[in-house]
């Protein structure tokens, strides 16, 4: 008989996943129950003894030995019930991350018809949230039915070993309850059953309608959609309320048991201890007793209440997936020479699950080397033969052979390393184009298990195929706009440096005329004042360029250094220089190109000049200064030629480059 874990995923059980690679765990956490079980009945006794011997003779010394004894009992009861709790979360983790690595591993190898049928929600759904319930259960399937149906068993003995009579009794009830409650349990686990259900139909509802939003937009089928959502969100209403009212009632009833136990002891107890036949300190052992037996008891019935649950949501999910892969990834008997690619049909048929016929009788017989194309009307079967030639349908009748080698008989590591396969509708996976180019070369890397690992791809040969493929020039441009992470490139930076200098070095005459290269030591006409000003790139937000100019740190930095002033006055001089050339012309971007004010802002800096008539630049509001000085900081001395920069000015911004970087790497560094 096989191992369950030698069995397909979808045909283990439940209780396979609690010993699979864990046995060590669950036996160290039963020898810690077995511990935990006597720390609970311990304090009984102790709690018996205080009343019957200690408070009779007045012994304060033992009652302090016997005081420590509970103490101790109770915090080493809860480091043990703590490192029980630990066990079972790494044991049901183990399993969690076991379930999902098998089960997304088969569910991978599926047949495509699978994935025809099945919504990409719902696969989500099972691997995220379904099996994330049942390895709880995974977690708990030793530890909390062992631990609490011993300790039930310990204070059971422990009661009748007091009182025979006085134990039986208060214990009778239980086996009623354990009658009654599964009763109304079984209720709870058919409403969760249906509420299971019914949330995968209305994921895959949901699924369905945002996948198919271009369609419900051009038909003008909201209502519609609406309808068949609302019909089933109503009827997960009504079971939600069902199965709220029945767990519920496993809760009262529950109650109703445990707390008919101190009635019992108190009416027959009490009569006991009147006939003589008891004593008091036996009483309140079994009162306190009956207290502690509602844990155990409570933690069996969540327990069976998240198995029921875990039952289910594990069968849905198995049930979903109980299919069998149509290959084999490798296999011992590989193909001895490397295959050449001639292809031979022999009655090929292809036949799906619903009987649909795509290829009927199909003959083929294609040389290595040899081209032809297969020519036919949309549906005729020509990408249905090309996925049976690359394994990714399985023919039903008839032969497919590669190289003499029947395609169905071959490994998926054969079909891979032999066929290359271009989708009509390619995939790109998350990650850098570098990974998705190199997508299939390492995937017949991953197959090489010897010491002849077939090497990636060279940097030239993955160059050429991008040339080849006519994508060079948009992955070039992918890389020349990217920004780089400090730290993310070690060494990267430098040789960026280093052949930013060679190129400066070899071409700087020559382009003079076309690139204004960047030179710590001299202004750059082809920018603007403030990026020539902070000659960097912001970083974390606090001096961006379009701010600047009502930025208070900023502006106290241009006052000390004596630039404010003149940014003003060059502010004054090009707003003065645009109104008085541009009058009253239509507020259009041609006219605008040689001012670097805005055709939209025209109206406001008229304004500001009429005010300029009667106030100078240094009585002006604070706003009217961000507007000068906004208008300075956008002044590029090439482009608009309605002023010309003052030689004073120029070095004045000079000076203030490298101020600048000392003020921020002291008030702001990294900014």
């Amino acid at each position: 008989m096989a191992k369950s874990n030698d069995l397909p995923v979808y045909k283990r059980s439940l209780f396979s996943w609690v010993f699979s690679g864990k046995f060590s765990l669950q036996i160290l956490l039963v020898l810690i129950i077995l511990v935990i079980v006597f720390l609970r009945v311990l304090p009984l006794e102790i709690q018996k003894r205080i009343v019957n011997d200690v408070l009779a003779l007045g012994n304060f010394r033992l009652l302090l030995i016997y005081c420590l004894i509970y103490l101790t009992a109770v915090l080493l009861s809860s480091a043990l019930k703590f490192a029980i709790n630990g066990l079972q979360t790494l044991i049901g983790q183990r399993a969690l991350t076991e379930m999902r690595r098998e089960m997304y591993c088969h569910i991978l190898r599926l047949p495509l018809s699978f994935f025809r049928k099945t919504q990409a929600g719902s696969v989500v759904a099972s691997l995220v949230n379904e099996v994330a319930v049942c390895a709880d259960f995974v977690g708990m399937a030793i530890a909390v039915p062992l631990s609490n149906i011993l300790t039930l068993i310990a204070f059971a003995v422990y009661l009748i070993w007091l009182n025979p009579l006085l134990g039986v009794t208060t214990l009778s009830i239980y086996p009623i309850a354990l009658f009654i409650v599964p009763l109304v349990q079984r209720g709870a686990n058919k409403a969760n059953k249906e509420r299971v259900d019914v949330s995968r139909k209305m994921a895959s509802q949901i699924t369905e309608s945002i996948s198919g939003i271009n369609e419900v937009h051009a038909q003008g089928s909201f209502q519609a959609e609406e309808k068949k959502y609302n019909a089933i969100i109503e009827r997960l209403l009504r079971i939600r309320i069902i199965w709220s009212l029945y767990r519920y009632g496993v809760k009262v009833t529950n109650n109703l048991f445990v707390g008919l136990g101190p009635v019992i002891v108190l009416l027959l107890g009490g009569y006991l201890m009147m006939q003589g036949k008891t004593e008091l300190g036996s009483i309140v052992a079994f009162l306190s007793a009956q207290e502690k037996l509602y844990d155990p008891w409570k933690e069996l019935l969540e327990f069976y209440q998240v198995y029921q649950d875990a039952s289910i949501r594990y069968k849905k999910v198995t049930t979903a997936f109980e299919e069998d892969t149509e290959f084999k990834l490798s296999r011992e008997q590989k193909v001895e020479t490397a295959i050449k690619g001639s292809i031979a049909a022999k009655d090929l048929a292809f036949v799906t699950s619903d009987g649909i016929r795509l290829l009927d009788q199909v003959n083929l017989s294609v040389n290595a080397g040899e081209h032809i194309a297969l020519v036919g009307y949309s549906g005729s079967g020509k990408s249905t033969l090309a996925k049976c030639i690359g394994q990714l349908y399985g023919y039903t009748e008839g032969e497919l052979l590669l190289d003499g080698h029947n395609v169905s008989e071959l490994s998926k590591e054969e079909i891979v390393s032999s066929i290359g396969f271009i989708s009509q509708d390619p995939f790109i996976f998350s990650g850098t184009v570098n990974e998705n180019l190199l997508y299939a070369s390492r995937a017949i890397i991953e197959y090489s298990v010897d010491e002849a690992v077939p090497s990636e791809p060279s940097l030239d040969d993955r160059i050429a195929s991008l040339q080849q493929t006519g994508l060079f020039v948009d992955i070039l441009r992918f890389g020349l706009n990217t920004v780089l992470v400090r730290g993310e490139h070690p060494g990267l930076e430098e040789k960026f440096l280093r052949v930013r200098g060679n190129f400066q070095k070899s071409f700087g005459k020559e382009l003079a005329k076309h690139v204004e290269f960047y030179n710590d030591n001299k202004y750059l006409y082809h920018s603007p004042v403030v990026e020539n000003l902070i000659f960097g790139t912001p970083i974390n937000g606090e001096f961006p360029f379009d701010t600047l100019a009502e930025n208070k740190r900023f502006l106290d930095f241009l006052d000390d250094c004596n630039l404010k002033l003149p940014l003003l006055e060059t502010g004054h001089e090009l707003l003065a220089q645009t109104v008085d050339i541009l009058g009253d012309v239509p507020r259009e971007k041609v006219f605008f190109t040689q001012t670097p004010l805005e055709p939209h802002e025209y109206e406001t800096y008229l304004d500001l000049a009429n005010i300029l008539k009667k106030v100078p630049v240094t009585r002006l509001d604070p706003e009217s200064n961000r507007l000068l000085l906004q208008l300075s900081f956008r002044f590029i001395p090439a482009l608009h030629k309605i002023i010309i920069l003052q030689p004073l000015l120029e070095k004045l911004i000079l000076n203030g480059r490298q101020a600048f970087r000392d003020w921020c790497s002291d008030v702001s560094p990294g900014a």
